[in-house]
């Protein structure tokens, strides 16, 4: 069981409650993989344009020529007849009200979860094996494309093998990425998400507002002068008597809705907001229908990999210094860096500290190794890097003591060249 997600990159998709909310439908089970994919800028919306120009078709076989439609209940039952063979089949559902998502996890979500909005693909997988994350495995790539390296896993969050800081070779952690501190009870229901203001309330509404009356007043005036025929102006009065019987989120009816027409019809709504037990006896009875697989117990992880990058036959990186002088002491970026989220087990103070550690490192990294002779001269002090101090500390003094070549002065701590002061 898995669920594939496309989405783009507004605010409303890449949120806390989105993480939360993908990393709950593996918890309960619902899931057994949840791949969340964040499409690139400038992507295309073929998919979607074609799905909006068979339902045009619907009411206009030809451009700009058909029988179109003229009310709300018209429009319902006419989509559900012209699409009901598109692949995956096709439902309509009315969003009446929404639930208060973010009130349901409440303080579930680990307040240094963050820097999460530049990853492009995550993944939610079940592994019971992380018990202290609910048994949901979380991991991301920065792009969609990332793939294994000799060096380096696919997915992050890595951990650095011990025994390669010289020569660095990062794996996926094994319990993943930890943002939930807890997880919410499903059997709490968090009631609806109040309504936004109305526009009508506002200084600025301006003509062009989306404001209730508005839109009644629009509505009935093209009614008029297009004559819709009796019933049709009774099913928008319909849908516009309701609106005004419930003008708070939490005064809105649960799904199916039935709304009586003037003239003796009756239509029913389905959609949202369903009743919050029923919402999650269908998701678990769906988990149920199509059975639950656990982990693997056999020592690879949920992505079948070994988890050690030297079981693999990592390449050996280049031995020497090249003439460089530096390669005996590489500079190895912090994992806070490189992995980038923050997360229960990485705080955001943690990555800020990481962040200027590694700038102070990457500005005294840019400093020549070598100089031509002319421009240095025996017994002067010069700003040198320091490879093995302790502590911040990575730029101190050095006196240039000898000459190791005819054309260049070599910074190498190990072979003292310099005096540090």
């Amino acid at each position: 069981r898995r669920l594939i997600r496309q989405t783009d990159s507004g605010s409303d998709n890449v949120s806390w409650v989105t993480f939360a909310l993908c990393a709950t439908l593996v918890k309960e089970g619902v899931f057994d993989q949840v791949d969340w994919m964040r499409v690139m800028p400038g992507h295309s919306h073929n998919e979607a344009d074609a799905r909006h120009r068979q339902a045009l078709g619907v009411f206009y076989p030809k451009k700009g020529t058909g029988p179109g439609c003229n009310s709300p209940f018209e429009f319902e039952s006419s989509l559900n007849k012209g699409l009901r063979g598109i692949p995956g089949g096709y439902e309509t559902l009315w969003q009446l009200a929404s639930f208060d998502w973010a009130k349901w996890f409440g303080s579930c979500v680990s307040s240094e979860f963050g820097n999460h909005k530049d990853k492009r693909w995550w993944r939610f997988v079940r592994d019971d094996r992380v018990k202290e994350h609910g048994g949901v495995r979380v991991l991301y790539k920065d792009v969609l494309t990332d793939k294994a390296t000799a060096s380096r896993d696919e997915w992050k969050p890595f951990d650095l093998v011990p025994g390669t800081e010289m020569d660095p070779r990062y794996v996926t952690r094994p319990n993943g990425l930890r943002f939930m501190d807890r997880w919410p009870d499903t059997a709490s229901d968090p009631g609806v998400e109040a309504f936004g203001k109305a526009a009508d309330d506002t200084e600025d509404s301006g003509d062009n507002a989306w404001a209730q009356e508005r839109v009644e007043k629009g509505v009935l005036d093209t009614a008029r002068k297009l004559d819709f025929t009796v019933s049709q102006t009774a099913e928008w009065h319909a849908l516009f008597n309701f609106h005004k019987r419930h003008m708070t989120a939490d005064s809105v009816p649960k799904t199916p809705v039935k709304l009586s027409v003037d003239d003796g019809r009756s239509h029913v709504l389905h959609g949202a907001p369903m009743p919050w037990q029923e919402v999650w006896q269908i998701l678990h009875g769906h988990a149920s229908a199509c059975g639950r697989r656990t982990a693997s117990g056999d020592g690879r992880d949920s992505l079948g990999n070994s988890g050690l990058a030297s079981a693999r036959g990592v390449e050996a990186g280049p031995s020497g210094d090249g003439g460089s002088g530096r390669s005996a002491h590489p500079y190895v970026q912090p994992l806070a860096v490189i992995n980038g989220v923050t997360s229960t087990e990485d705080s955001r103070r943690a990555r800020k500290a990481a962040i200027r550690s590694d700038m102070q490192q990457l500005g005294v990294r840019a400093m020549p190794l070598c100089m031509p002779r002319g421009d240095l001269a025996v017994n002067m002090l010069y700003f040198c890097e320091l490879f093995d101090a302790d502590g911040e500390l990575r730029v101190g003094l050095c006196r240039i003591e000898s000459i190791i070549a005819e054309t260049a002065y070599r910074y190498r701590y190990s072979t003292a060249i310099f005096l540090v002061g």
